[in-house]
């Protein structure tokens, strides 16, 4: 078995190279509170003036001075898909424009790197995972990360129920190729369990495979999360900047984790490659890598940062093991303080139940 993970890599797991073979990989519609036109016949002199009041109180409330938005891009891992859905919706529902941001989501794909597209300075802001910011700082890369989006792993082995490969001690030893193979949680996953079994003409199940989850076996390395360059954000004005790209993004979070269906639709129209069933299953995998987050949505796990530092330097992702200064949660802090009356950690959530089509519908 074989799959290619969301970076675009194949991979086929052999013994000593499972680990070192890892991927470096509604809108709130500010309803200008307005009177009506009949009310504004009978009390001119009265509802103009609020009227008046409530426009400006509304556009501004946000961003002060927004004559000018800030324009910066976010360059994406892979390509539009529900791995994303929380930049889809902050930008649909207005929450980048009314933190005064003009925001270009630009996709990614096989060729691009988000960690050399946001060094070279062609992007403001993009989401990597850690071993391959890590990887980038080792070959000289000024990569921070700013928010860690993710807070579990996706990556998962899968091989068939018949394999004696049940875990990843399994591996140990073996000589030769494996039949084993890296998958997404939320794609590859997804994609056998939308093939039809040639031996009953139905379609997989989860009771046919072995999946193997390295968040439990703990060789799990964090995910998506959010990156800039040292020198960008050490301005005083980009700092500003970041925190409220960060503020609007995690509302955009939130929004997919509490409104997922309506969130879909966004996806659907930004991303509409991938059907509708096999986006409804991503999205909701992507909701439990986020949610519960105990800190706070984006706050950096130390413990967790530590773990993948550990784990990418022994399989040799990272020549070197990287210290603390790879990453802030000053402005992730900022952002979820000026939340406080949101649920930023998401302790109840549940996922939900969706039921795959098949062949990607």
């Amino acid at each position: 078995m074989r799959a290619c993970v969301t970076s675009g890599t194949c991979l086929v797991f052999e013994p000593n190279s499972a680990m070192s073979n890892a991927p470096n990989e509604h809108r709130e519609n500010r309803r200008c509170a307005s009177a009506s036109y009949g009310e504004m016949r009978m009390k001119p002199t009265i509802q103009l003036p609020a009227v008046f009041l409530m426009l400006t109180t509304a556009l501004f409330a946000a961003s002060p001075d927004c004559a000018r938005p800030d324009k910066v891009t976010l360059q994406l891992k892979w390509v539009p898909q529900a791995q994303f859905a929380g930049y889809y919706a902050a930008q649909d529902l207005g929450h980048y424009k009314d933190e005064c941001l003009d925001v270009t989501i630009r996709p990614g794909g096989l060729p691009i790197e988000p960690e050399e597209v946001v060094g070279k300075g062609e992007a403001h802001f993009g989401i990597a995972w850690q071993p391959g910011m890590l990887a980038a700082r080792d070959r000289g890369v000024p990569l921070k990360a700013i928010a860690q989006v993710f807070q579990y792993s996706g990556m998962r082995l899968l091989s068939w129920k018949q394999s004696d490969i049940r875990s990843a001690f399994d591996l140990r030893g073996k000589q030769h190729k494996v039949d084993a193979a890296a998958a997404m949680s939320y794609n590859e996953l997804a994609q056998v369990l939308e093939t039809v079994d040639p031996t009953t003409g139905n379609l997989y199940n989860s009771s046919d495979l072995n999946v193997i989850d390295f968040n439990q076996e703990g060789t799990a390395m964090l995910e998506d999360r959010i990156i800039v360059t040292d020198d960008w954000i050490k301005s005083a004005k980009n700092q500003d900047i970041a925190v409220r790209f960060l503020r609007a993004s995690i509302k955009g979070w939130i929004y997919c984790r509490d409104h997922p269906d309506d969130a879909l639709q966004i996806v659907l129209k930004n991303a509409p490659t991938l059907g509708k069933s096999h986006q409804a299953w991503q999205l909701n995998e992507i909701n439990r890598l986020i949610w519960p987050s105990p800190q706070g949505i984006g706050m950096m796990n130390a413990q967790r940062w530590l773990d993948t530092v550990r784990i990418a330097h022994r399989y040799g992702v990272t020549k070197n093991l990287a210290d603390l200064s790879a990453y802030t949660n000053e402005f992730v802090q900022k952002a979820l303080d000026s939340l406080k009356d949101t649920d930023t950690k998401g302790l109840g959530w549940k996922p939900k139940a969706v039921t795959l089509l098949g062949r990607g519908q």
